[in-house]
């Protein structure tokens, strides 16, 4: 997790701080969320891009990044992993390969997508809430960006044009949105006989 200033690693069961580490590029927002994968270290923010860190024996942080992506980053839109893809967004949607120095495999383009947008993943799926709250699915899967179906939530013509900042929980299979006037429960299920779609469920 982060301080104000700096990457860090703690003990769940003391509290103890086990290491600390500060990037070359000062004045990070640090907001989105570190993602740790197959024992390594995911990381995307505004001043120092997007970084991926292995560990010592002793579990401590190694303070040169295995691979770096000036490209990617993000204010405040966390990544999320699923085998060896990482997403995030930050204007737009990017997958990278994790085993080949965080190599763009696609970046897609879409109206919906802004520098907030929460994540959700599976193995062949990615459920992104865009601009309005515009729900996006997408395809973990493909070799190119490819949309499997979208859903807006609201109405609101000026909604639509914004960025909402609360994020999203999901209980079960409905997920539970707040938009600046309605908060909105939709449920997430996958249609007989089709591919994944995202359904409205009032």
């Amino acid at each position: 997790g982060y301080d104000r200033a700096t990457l860090g690693g703690w003990d769940p069961a003391t509290g103890d701080r086990l290491w600390t580490l500060k990037p070359p590029h000062h004045g990070d927002f640090n907001v989105p969320t570190p993602v740790a994968v197959d024992g390594r270290l995911f990381v995307a923010t505004e001043n120092n891009g997007a970084r991926l860190y292995e560990f010592d024996r002793e579990g401590r942080i190694v303070p040169q990044p295995v691979a770096e992506l000036d490209e990617l980053a993000p204010d405040v839109s966390s990544p999320a992993a699923v085998g060896h893809r990482v997403f995030c967004v930050w204007n737009d949607l990017y997958c990278l390969d994790l085993d080949d120095g965080l190599e763009p495999i696609w970046i897609g383009e879409d109206r919906a997508f802004c520098d907030s947008s929460p994540l959700f993943v599976t193995d062949d799926r990615l459920l992104a809430v865009g601009r309005g709250g515009e729900l996006l699915l997408v395809d973990t899967t493909a070799d190119d960006f490819r949309l499997v179906s979208r859903l807006p939530l609201f109405n609101d013509k000026e909604v639509k044009q914004t960025e909402l900042l609360s994020h999203p929980a999901l209980v079960g299979s409905r997920l539970y949105l707040r938009g600046e006037k309605a908060l909105v429960c939709v449920e997430l299920m996958r249609r007989r006989g089709s591919e994944s779609a995202v359904t409205a469920k009032e």
